[in-house]
């Protein structure tokens, strides 16, 4: 997608937003054109009552805007003027400018299914329409925790159902494809890492309730990421070590969030503070080992380790499934080869 505006130190709520459904490019009106690729949706939050920025936002649609590609415009004021200017500059869409998440996304989502959904494509909306709804439960509790809120367990056990439900209709692959389209680097993991978990919880026939459970877990593992500075958290380049002990601290910190809120369980705050420990002891926090790890600590540390390693980021290619698979089995002693082997399974049957 591709965000027309004049803000850009203050879009990062709407890019946000935005790159619940697909990546989202931002690009100023008064930039010099830069051709790229093609953008399935074209969103602009500039004014339509100045002369001058309607002028920069025509001449901006002239050249990115291709044959039947939507166009969502957002209004700082929706009055009859400005309706008559979205209008007349071809605008699929209106929403006010300070429209909920909510209905930025639902309204995005449509505009991309009106624009291209048939055959195999619909199967594809419906499986970006589930990502984007598990990603608006994330950012909801993310916010919940930043605010000081407690988190709603059934709102945790709803996200869990949009991942289950993408899995099981269409399969872990086409899960992993569109989230990885994602833009924010700890949404995006935490969807992969849910995906994956529940893929395995699939291919192992648990019941309906322990499937949720697992992907809830999965879900929920990085709550602590809410409180570590963004800046860290979508650095550019590779962490200093002083910026990688600052992240490190992200499992303690959801774990002491949690541990007083009673709709959650301990098996709930346990994965949030033991996802990054080993078999052999050399994990964080604690330094747990052996059988002082329990199953679903351990599907969910393969689960995050094969997420982290198929990422993209500035400073390192991604590696593909086989290959990731491939790289955890070298981690010695440190991940359950029984629990690998399931996931191995999971992930090339779905």
């Amino acid at each position: 997608m591709l965000l027309l505006t004049d803000r850009c130190q203050d879009e990062g709520r709407i890019k946000r937003d935005l790159g619940l459904v697909r990546r989202c490019r931002v690009v100023t009106p008064h930039a010099p054109f830069r051709r790229g690729a093609d953008h399935a949706l074209i969103v602009s939050d500039l004014r339509l009552d100045n002369f001058v920025q309607v002028s920069l936002l025509r001449s901006a649609l002239s050249q990115y805007r291709q044959s039947g590609q939507p166009f969502l415009c957002l209004l700082h004021e929706v009055t009859h003027r400005a309706l008559q200017q979205a209008n007349a500059l071809g605008a699929t869409a209106v929403l006010p400018i300070d429209a909920s998440r909510e209905q930025l996304v639902s309204t995005a989502l449509r505009l991309l299914q009106e624009a291209g959904a048939s055959g195999a494509g619909m199967a594809c909306d419906d499986t970006r329409e589930l990502a984007a709804r598990a990603g608006l439960v994330l950012v909801e509790m993310m916010d919940a925790v930043r605010d000081g809120h407690p988190l709603d367990k059934r709102l945790l056990l709803e996200g869990a159902e949009f991942v289950l439900e993408a899995i099981q209709s269409a399969g872990v692959r086409q899960w992993l494809d569109l989230v990885l389209q994602h833009d924010d680097n700890t949404y995006q993991h935490c969807l992969l890492v849910a995906g994956f978990a529940a893929a395995v919880s699939v291919s192992l026939g648990f019941h309906s309730k322990d499937r949720g459970r697992v992907t809830g877990a999965a879900l929920l593992h990085d709550i602590g990421k809410a409180l570590i500075p963004q800046a860290i958290l979508n650095k550019p380049s590779r962490l200093s070590s002083e910026e990688m002990a600052v992240v490190r601290t992200h499992t303690q910190i959801g774990y002491d969030m949690l541990k007083g809120q009673d709709t959650l369980d301990d098996e709930l705050r346990s994965a949030v503070r033991n996802h990054h420990e080993f078999l052999d002891g050399t994990g964080y926090p604690s330094g747990l080992r052996g059988d002082q790890i329990p199953d679903l600590i351990r599907l969910l540390t393969i689960c995050d380790i094969g997420s982290a390693l198929i990422e993209r980021r500035p400073y390192k290619s991604p590696l593909s499934v086989p290959d990731a698979i491939a790289e955890m089995r070298r981690m010695n002693g440190k991940l359950d080869h029984d629990i690998l082997d399931e996931f191995q399974k999971a992930v090339f049957v779905g």
